[in-house]
């Protein structure tokens, strides 16, 4: 069983998280600069994966 201190760290950690995540989203406008991390794709790897 885990104590109280234990606990709360936890949540503390688990709410460091969702607020990283949430400061991230803001920039991701669609699922393609979801799936690019906001950066673009060059041709030639398009092509490559073709």
């Amino acid at each position: 069983m885990l104590k109280l201190w234990e606990n709360g760290l936890i949540i503390i950690c688990a709410l460091i998280f969702v607020g990283i995540g949430y400061y991230f989203s803001k920039n991701i406008k669609d699922m393609e600069s979801y799936y690019l991390g906001n950066r673009s794709l060059p041709w030639s790897l398009i092509m490559g994966t073709l």
